[in-house]
């Protein structure tokens, strides 16, 4: 039995969760970078967490993803905490959580409403994502299981991290 549609909606609503607007793209940034570079320390080398969050990355990036893709984001009394994107309506592109609100279940959340989506839409039998080394855990505890592993070259580096798959049927 699904879950009524609008009582999911109602509450990613109540927990703090809305689609990301063009005047969030700025803060969108600095939380990718942050989040990169300070929770995945302990898995990935300055010199490759700089390569995957360098220091300047064009706010148009950002204004061009929330304008052609779906994203979400999770916000508080803080500001916004988490970003999550659903690209061509089957690939999570971006799950980001801002280091001081890690191990929350906004990373669950962004998640759940990233599939919520995906099923709307209808058509879509599977998601996948690359997920990084510290992302990996909360990925296989939200139902994916890992395609293969990867080793990507990036600015000069060399990241590992992980092709995945959740099936949605």
């Amino acid at each position: 039995m699904q879950a009524d549609p609008e009582a999911v909606e109602q509450s990613f609503v109540e927990a703090g969760l809305r689609k990301a607007v063009q005047a969030d793209a700025e803060t969108l940034v600095a939380l990718y970078r942050n989040t990169v570079r300070r929770v995945n320390a302990a898995d990935y080398t300055l010199e490759q967490l700089r390569a995957w969050a360098p220091d300047h990355i064009p706010v148009s990036g950002f204004e061009r993803r929330i304008a052609q893709t779906e994203v979400f984001v999770t916000e508080d009394g803080s500001g916004i905490t988490g970003i999550g994107s659903l690209t061509g309506g089957d690939y999570l592109d971006l799950l980001f959580v801002r280091h001081d609100r890690q191990r929350r279940g906004l990373g669950r959340l962004l998640i759940a409403a990233i599939e919520h989506s995906a099923r709307s839409a209808g058509g879509v039998s599977a998601l996948t994502s690359d997920v990084s080394i510290t992302a990996k855990p909360l990925f296989i505890a939200s139902g994916f299981n890992i395609i293969t592993e990867q080793m990507v070259e990036l600015r000069g580096q060399t990241l590992k991290n992980f092709k995945m798959l959740k099936n949605l049927a």
